[in-house]
């Protein structure tokens, strides 16, 4: 069975860890030439410090894939693995 897709969950504590993450998937998924999904995981207050940054309208509003997906450590992961022909989706 090959791999196809790696899932690459980060949280509130893990923009200072962004270059390990990024090296650690691309030695992973690049050989295998698998996708990746960056997945957000959000506390509620930071969710909500979030989503009022990021000016959306409100936060029951929001769509929780797009506040990830425009969240800077999503953003800078996806930039980099995509950098590396990596595929990557949120």
């Amino acid at each position: 069975m090959a791999l196809e897709t790696v899932l690459l969950a980060v949280g509130p504590n893990d923009a200072d860890r962004i270059d390990a993450l990024g090296e650690a998937v691309v030695n992973i998924a690049g050989p295998a030439g698998a996708d990746v999904v960056v997945a957000h995981v959000f506390t509620d207050d930071e969710y909500e410090t979030v989503v009022d940054r990021l000016e959306f309208e409100a936060v029951a509003e929001a769509d929780p894939d797009e506040v990830a997906d425009r969240h800077s450590t999503v953003r800078e992961l996806r930039e980099r693995l995509s950098e590396a022909a990596v595929d990557t989706a949120v």
